[in-house]
């Protein structure tokens, strides 16, 4: 009998490698759109930090698990995330976000969130 090859798929997985006086989080080379599978909901949860950015990353819209992921964040910059939509119920775990910025042209279409 032939040797059977298993290959397995490794999920990708982000996790806070750097910080800077304005951001206690910043993701690198994140993507998220709807054909894959949602990376925050990979083992994320309970981060402590409140301070998040992005760079060299692009997300296709704003998840509600990124808010479960960091229950404490108060800031959050997707300015350069090129995010075309904001997922139903995003902020139903963002209860300490205080600021949130987003590219100045977003286009928020009637929804509810």
């Amino acid at each position: 009998m032939p040797a059977v090859r298993q290959t397995t798929t490794k999920k990708p997985s982000y996790i806070c490698t750097k910080s800077n006086l304005n951001y206690d989080c910043i993701l690198q080379d994140v993507r998220l759109n709807h054909n894959e599978p949602n990376v925050f909901g990979l083992g994320w949860k309970d981060n402590p930090q409140k301070n998040v950015t992005f760079t060299n990353s692009r997300l296709q819209y704003l998840p509600k698990r990124l808010f479960e992921a960091f229950p404490e964040m108060e800031l959050l910059n997707a300015e350069d995330l090129q995010i075309e939509e904001i997922e139903y119920q995003a902020f139903k775990y963002a209860k300490k976000l205080k600021t949130l910025y987003l590219k100045k042209k977003f286009n928020l279409k009637h929804r509810k969130f």
